[in-house]
């Protein structure tokens, strides 16, 4: 109840992000105070995930011990591998929220119950004056003493959703035409097994467009003896509505009599997507 608006995720570090290595320097006091290398930290698990070594460097100005300089090169690691965070905006609550600062955040409908994680940015939305914090997952076993990393999966997303997108059932979309209601032209919904997961919904009305140009039409080619200088590409299909929503149906109105092919789309976080295709028929003018 507390966000301002809808609240972004992001599963995994990128790979451009990533790193599976952490070599860090110290201030070495047996070296005359000369910056040392330390043991690197690394993961062969991590390493074989990834398929290469990806390397992080972390030159440690003020310490002065290899000990130390190894157990912040293994938090580095770990924080890095972790991966899963999302981005919060909130109302005046968010000024309450710092960098740094360990908070528990429940969102049952997308898999987080009471799940702990650290605040790591803050931004201030002057426009909408909100406050717009980026929280990363937490554990204690990111912070062990031990110089080992976690041979383990990666932290932090056993509780992620699902990412498998199922495909619609047969005959998913139910269309209510004008009859029965009393001001909408009419009613469109539809079910779809979401498997735990976190999914919105797309739904576009289409018609072909009878003067469709595709990009490999011979008319284009100024090789080919159909050439037309005065043609281009043009869209499939003519758009007379889109919306998204996190329901599984809506009321439409604002279109023009006629036969459409409606377009039900169901989208994960990870943008991937499945949809179903079906031909409805408006009677009533909008």
């Amino acid at each position: 109840n507390n966000a301002s608006a809808a609240i972004s995720y992001k599963p995994h570090t990128p790979i451009k992000d990533r790193c599976n290595t952490v070599r860090t320097s110290f201030v070495n006091p047996k070296k005359y105070y000369q910056k040392t290398d330390a043991t690197p930290t690394e993961n062969a698990i991590y390493k074989n995930a990834d398929g290469m070594t990806l390397e992080h460097s972390v030159e440690l100005h003020m310490t002065n011990s290899e000990t130390m300089c190894q157990r912040i090169g293994k938090n580095q690691l770990e924080q890095n591998r972790s991966g899963f965070s999302l981005r919060f905006p909130l109302f005046a609550i968010g000024l309450l929220i710092m960098p740094g600062q360990a908070v528990s955040i429940n969102l049952p409908d997308d898999g987080i119950n009471n799940e702990e994680f650290k605040c790591v940015d803050w931004a201030w939305d002057s426009k909408k004056r909100t406050a717009v914090l980026t929280f990363g997952k937490d554990s204690d076993s990111l912070y062990s003493d031990d110089f080992e990393p976690n041979e383990a999966a990666l932290i932090g997303n056993s509780f992620i959703d699902h990412f498998e997108m199922a495909q619609f059932e047969n005959n998913a979309i139910t269309w209510i035409n004008a009859t029965g209601l009393r001001t909408d032209q009419g009613q469109l919904s539809w079910t779809y097994n979401e498997n735990q997961s976190a999914i919105r919904y797309e739904v576009e009305l289409r018609t072909l467009n009878a003067h469709y140009i595709s990009v490999d039409d011979p008319r284009l080619d100024p090789n080919d003896p159909t050439y037309d200088p005065n043609l281009s590409t043009t869209e499939k299909y003519n758009y007379f509505f889109k919306q998204s929503t996190a329901e599984k149906s809506i009321k439409i109105n604002g279109v023009p009599v006629g036969t459409y092919q409606v377009v039900v789309a169901a989208i994960n976080r990870l943008n991937s997507r499945v949809f179903q295709v079906r031909t409805i028929t408006f009677t009533k003018e909008s």
